[in-house]
């Protein structure tokens, strides 16, 4: 199967998955048309390290600056609630900007970071006071406020 066939068949099995169809099919539509002309393009579209998806978002954050650009120029009524429309030739060009951009190196996480989350997690959590047996109370408020508590949380 040649590139230009995967490409195809990428961004539609891609592009089915998206919510936002109307947009996304346009853009589709157009990108195959650019991987029809150019194989060259159609081999950046089968970049595993490229997606459909991604490339609706990228010109989604880009429509949203061009927007913002549009309202401080005054040209736009979009930052009042009313909304606003980017040219179809401008969304095309940012797709075939974000398919022709290399992939930003994704950052590798530093041994110490690595270390940090993992001291989280292999701390044993501390016991809480346990109820007491004479009274047949529960541990008061400061009793419990005292016993350390782990974060789940993954920054």
């Amino acid at each position: 199967m040649d590139e230009i066939e995967k490409a195809k068949e990428l961004l539609q099995l891609q592009s089915e998955r998206l919510t936002l169809r109307t947009m996304a099919d346009y853009v589709k539509d157009y990108v195959l048309s650019c991987c029809e002309k150019d194989s060259q393009f159609a081999e950046k579209v089968n970049d595993p390290e490229k997606s459909f998806l991604n490339c609706i978002k990228y010109i989604k954050e880009h429509a949203l600056e061009w927007l913002k650009e549009q309202q401080k120029l005054e040209l736009s009524d979009y930052c009042n609630g009313i909304g606003g429309d980017v040219p179809n030739d401008i969304c095309y060009r940012w797709s075939l900007d974000y398919y022709n951009s290399k992939p930003e190196p994704k950052p590798k996480p530093s041994v110490s970071a690595a270390k940090t989350k993992s001291n989280k997690l292999d701390k044993a959590p501390a016991k809480l006071p346990e109820r007491d047996d004479k009274t047949n109370s529960l541990p008061s408020a400061e009793a419990i406020e005292e016993t350390e508590q782990i974060s789940l949380e993954l920054t």
